[in-house]
């Protein structure tokens, strides 16, 4: 439904990860505006291939800013 109505503020999808098969005429049509589709099932397999990095407890998780409603503006380094 979201790629049928192409909603404005969807248009900068680049990448689907599919959790069940779909038609090939739907397919089709999200490879047409240039949508990469990645099934779960490989994306799971490509583990057992190729190893994802180690993701250390130090290494940088997210960036969390304050908009300094209350006072001078904030950030903060989320690690994991």
């Amino acid at each position: 439904a979201l790629i049928k109505n192409n909603p404005k503020n969807l248009q900068n999808i680049t990448h689907m990860i599919l959790f069940d098969e779909l038609d090939p005429p739907l397919i089709k049509e999200i490879a047409s505006k240039g949508i990469k589709m990645f099934h779960l099932k490989d994306i799971l397999a490509r583990k057992i291939i190729r190893p994802y990095p180690i993701v250390l407890p130090q290494d940088h998780l997210s960036y969390c800013f304050t908009s300094g409603t209350t006072g001078m503006p904030k950030g903060v380094v989320m690690t994991n």
